[in-house]
């Protein structure tokens, strides 16, 4: 009998050993999902932001654009226009800003 309890102590011991490396293992798991996901959202968060600033001067450029409808503009000005007073770019473009 003695030999027997000491068996399923052993078991039960081997059993919660188990358990906990493998709750550990899931944690950990879950741990590296959780940080990635946040790197993710980050990367996001900034070209939404990116995004919303571009909106935004397409929207004051369509207002420009709006208000000087009458002018006669040639497809160049309007392109200067674009660059110069609300840096917009063609989309085979890259604007470079100086640091100040």
């Amino acid at each position: 009998m003695a030999g027997t309890n000491i068996r399923r102590k052993r078991a039960n011991k081997r059993a919660v050993i188990l358990g906990v490396i493998v709750l550990i293992a899931i944690s950990v798991v879950f741990i590296i999902l959780a940080v990635k996901l946040h790197r993710e959202n980050e990367i996001l968060k900034k070209q939404k932001a990116a995004k919303d600033e571009e909106y935004e001067r397409l929207m004051e450029f369509n207002a420009y654009l709006i208000e000087n409808k009458d002018k006669e503009l040639t497809r160049e000005e309007i392109i200067e226009i674009a660059r110069e007073r609300f840096g917009l770019t063609n989309p085979d473009e890259i604007l470079l800003i100086p640091e100040e």
